[in-house]
Parts: C-alpha cells; structure tokens; sequence
C-alpha cells in the first residue's frame, strides 16, 4: 500500500553519499548492526547504508533494509489462502491451457515496471478479489492492517515517513483496501501462485511499502525465494 508519494528506493540512491560524508565527520556514530527483537528482524540490502542509518525505521524508509515480522500469519490462516488460490490457480490453467493471460489494465491506470510475456507458465497472479472469496478477502485485509498496527507500534516513526500522515488504524480504521488515504498499484493486492518453471521476473514495485506473505511452509517446496536490491 501506498500513498502518492516518492518511492524509497529513489530516495536510496542517495544513501552511498550521505554515508561517506557522515563518515568524513569527527565524532560520527559508529556503524550499528541489523536489529531484532521477539517480533521482527531487520535484514540489511544494503549493509553499508544500512548500518549507517539511525534506526531499523530509517534504513527501511531509504530502500536500504527489509523488516521480516515473525508469527505475522497463523499456519490456519496461510492454509486458508492457499487453499483458494490454489483451486483458482487449477482454474486458470485448466482454462487457459496451463499459461497466464496478461489480463487489460483499465484506461489510465499506471503497470507494474515488470517484464511479463503473453503466457506465464509456472506462475499465475490476480487480484485478491478475482482469486479469492469474500471471506479470503476480508481475511487479507485483516493480515494487512496487522502488517501495519505492527509497524505502528514497534517502528512509530516509519509510517508517517513513508506515508507523510498517520493511517488512523487504530482509531476505528479497520480496512487498509479499501482506506481512502492509500494507493494500490492496480491489480494489487494480489495472490501469486507458483509451480515447477514458475518465476516473477525483477522489477521495481514504486510503492513507498511492499507487504511479502509466503503462503506455503518452507518445507512443502524447493527453490523460490525473493531478491532484493538497493
């Protein structure tokens, strides 16, 4: 989700610089390790940068970590949404002979900077609210506003710098799809559904916050994973 706003990573290429002047300073801080506590651990992108930023809020505002927020869904939860978007991903490929169609973006919408051939096979993607129940649906919702009370409560000062206002989510706010101070990229949110071949090629999101949720456990799949740059 996002508001109109700059994305981070425009602002991380900034980073480098700031870091090696910060340095050429007497007295300057020195550099900080990735930071965790029972509920989140930060991963350095870019580690230099990173570790010259003040706090874990900082490096995520410049593109330079990523927050992985522990316990985030429950096993039932993740069972539940991978269940639905597995029977719509068996839809899809029985339909479609086993390929994604490139579905038409509405007139004046923005895409995703991503490279995607006519047919996808290995991967199919829709929007929450073509792939997924009412129920799912709601569901998401709930898993993205805990994504961002989350947030809220251990980093306070990472969303009003990504966002520049406070989101009211806690004062009786309780849809993040449907909040009217957020931008989705179209399509979004979404379910990816991947099998043997299935890859998303590199892209850049230009949203001020990505949420990942991996659905399926670590154990029921071999390869994947998602890189990240900076």
């Amino acid at each position: 989700p996002s508001q109109r706003t700059s994305s981070p990573r425009t602002r991380a290429a900034m980073a480098p610089q700031v870091w090696a002047a910060a340095h050429q300073q007497p007295g300057a801080a020195e550099a900080r390790p990735a930071a965790s506590n029972a509920a989140w651990s930060e991963a350095f992108v870019n580690g230099s940068s990173a570790a010259a930023a003040a706090t874990p809020a900082a490096a995520v505002a410049q593109g330079d970590s990523l927050l992985v927020l522990h316990g985030l869904a429950s096993s039932d939860e993740c069972d539940v949404l991978r269940s639905e978007a597995a029977q719509f991903a068996r839809s899809e490929r029985d339909t479609n002979d086993e390929c994604r169609i490139k579905r038409p973006r509405p007139l004046g919408t923005m895409r995703l900077e991503v490279s995607v051939s006519e047919h996808a096979p290995g991967h199919v993607r829709a929007p929450i609210s073509e792939m997924l129940s009412p129920a799912g649906q709601a569901l998401c919702d709930r898993l993205l506003r805990r994504t961002l009370l989350l947030l809220q409560r251990e980093h306070p000062d990472l969303l009003p710098e990504l966002f520049g206002a406070t989101l009211g989510l806690d004062m009786g706010q309780h849809s993040v799809t449907q909040h009217p101070g957020l931008v989705f990229t179209p399509g979004e949110p979404a379910c990816n559904v991947y099998s043997e071949g299935g890859e998303f090629a590199p892209h850049q999101d230009r949203q001020a916050l990505t949420v990942l949720l991996t659905l399926s456990s670590c154990d029921a799949f071999e390869g994947g994973g998602t890189g990240f740059w900076s």
